[in-house]
């Protein structure tokens, strides 16, 4: 597992988490995500713009909505990061897009 704070200009903030899966989880924090406070630098935030992605940058689906969730509260990140830690591989991802679909479609 490597962890890699968010750096990339213009918006810094939050953290990023790759797995031995291949997997990673990207938990961000500042004025341009879907977090609160919705601003750079605060000391503490209630809740992160959370996305996940496989090893070829192929996006994981964390809802029936979009691949990216916003503000996530501290368990539901905590949630996701246990879910992304387990996929193994293709297959998870297509059962998961598959129950997606399903959501949508009803």
């Amino acid at each position: 597992m490597s962890f890699n704070p968010i750096q990339a200009a213009p918006y810094k903030g939050g953290f990023q988490l790759k797995f031995e899966n291949g997997y990673t989880v990207s938990a961000a924090t500042h004025a341009g995500a879907y977090c609160s406070p919705r601003e750079d630098g605060a000391s503490e935030y209630g809740a992160a713009e959370v996305a996940a992605w496989d090893a070829d940058g192929t996006w994981v689906r964390l809802n029936e909505h979009d691949d990216v969730c916003g503000y996530m509260n501290a368990n539901e990140l905590a949630q996701i990061i246990g879910y992304v830690a387990g996929l193994s591989g293709l297959l998870d991802k297509v059962s998961q897009d598959v129950a997606a679909w399903e959501g949508v479609k009803s």
